[in-house]
């Protein structure tokens, strides 16, 4: 009799496991009948290895190989490149800008398939203008004249360009946020167009008397500028893997955690909660990366042409990536945009990396940022993972 009872209850015991075992296999059929149905976009995969390819094929352990700037230079043939695949009306467009110390910008398109003078530094310029009489996240840039904004633009292109920072409109967000690009801004312990902290009077080339320190720092714009983007690469090299916000002034922003060059923007306002001459808690400083960083997106779109958030636009925009009807650069732009959200996968990459080459008019070696612009757009086909 007991017998008989173990029987039967091992009898259950196998069909319920037989019946578990069976949903689980259901289970992972769904799955992978889901997963092998769904649309894989196989865009930014494709641009992240061509712009491996082109990187690779021109530089040499850091250094610009030998006839790359040559005017005969043909990248689809030096790097064994299909050029059928870039022609007409192609999926892919890749664009090498080559940043030099001067400063000037030159660029090799694959449209175009030669060397070309490009306007980098034009867009900054266009930036600075159009924040003399618009605020850009409540900023404007106080430059007055033409020929001191174009020189700003100037200083801003170079510093940017011998410290490494990708993006020189990163440093104009800074600068705005700072001292609203008054030369004679003047904090108490910061000043000129950077806030350069008067601590460093000693280093970089500054006086170590304060008085003589501080006037260099006002009647030396390009200096001021320099100064602060070395600060602020310093501060990308130090905290660039993250670090926690512990020193917020409100509750609000207390252990936020920041990295990359939000983390930079951090460190070069600093990770704690400051204080004016009268000893209250100077709060904005919480908000100091939010603004900056929000100021410099608004900077791109400026710099792009301009992004109307209307919701008639916003519509259209969203449709126009998903279909892939944009032009590339300017998909690329919108696919960083905080103000537009698309469910497109990204279809764009951008490698940059500083470099040596030989100048052979000056016959030195010298300074420069490589500037790889890959994409893939297919015009918003998908590869489909059972073909």
């Amino acid at each position: 009799m007991l017998f008989d009872e173990k029987k039967g209850g091992e009898k259950v015991f196998s069909i319920w496991w037989f019946f578990i075992i069976g949903l689980v296999a259901v289970v992972i059929a769904i799955g992978v009948y889901v997963y092998a149905s769904a649309e894989a976009d196989a865009r930014a995969v494709e641009a992240d290895i061509l712009g491996d390819k082109i990187k690779e094929c021109i530089l040499d352990s850091g250094f610009l190989k030998k006839d790359v700037l040559n005017e005969g230079f043909d990248v689809f043939e030096e790097c064994g490149i299909n050029k059928g695949l870039f022609e007409g009306e192609s999926d892919f467009y890749f664009r090498i800008s080559f940043l030099q110390e001067n400063p000037s910008l030159t660029g090799y398109s694959s449209k175009d398939n030669k060397w070309l003078e490009i306007t980098g530094i034009a867009s900054l310029k266009k930036v600075i203008n159009y924040a003399r009489e618009n605020s850009i996240r409540e900023r404007k840039c106080s430059c007055n004249s033409d020929e001191k904004c174009n020189s700003y633009a100037e200083y801003i292109f170079k510093a940017a360009a011998e410290n490494g920072i990708p993006d020189p409109l990163l440093l104009l967000s800074i600068m705005m946020q700072e001292s609203g690009c008054i030369e004679t801004a003047f904090s108490g312990s910061s000043t000129g167009l950077m806030q350069i902290n008067l601590i460093h009077c000693g280093n970089f080339g500054l006086p170590t008397d304060r008085e003589k320190c501080m006037q260099e720092l006002i009647e030396n714009p390009e200096k001021n500028i320099a100064i602060g983007a070395k600060i602020l690469k310093k501060s990308y090299d130090k905290y660039k893997n993250g670090r926690k916000f512990s020193g917020a002034c409100t509750d609000e922003y207390k252990e936020r955690f920041y990295s990359g060059w939000d983390a930079a923007v951090r460190g070069y306002n600093g990770w704690g909660c400051g204080e004016d001459s009268n000893g209250n808690k100077i709060v904005k400083q919480d908000f100091y990366v939010e603004e900056v960083m929000e100021r410099h997106q608004k900077m791109k779109e400026v710099a792009g042409g301009g992004i109307s958030e209307s919701p008639e636009a916003v519509s259209k925009i969203r449709g126009d990536v998903k279909g892939g009807n944009l032009l590339f650069e300017k998909e690329c732009m919108i696919a960083e945009s905080d103000s537009i959200r698309t469910d497109s996968f990204p279809k764009c990459t951008m490698k940059r990396e500083p470099v040596l080459y030989y100048d052979s008019g000056s016959k030195e070696v010298k300074r420069a940022i490589i500037e790889i612009l890959i994409a893939s757009n297919n015009y918003g086909k998908r590869v489909s993972v059972l073909k």
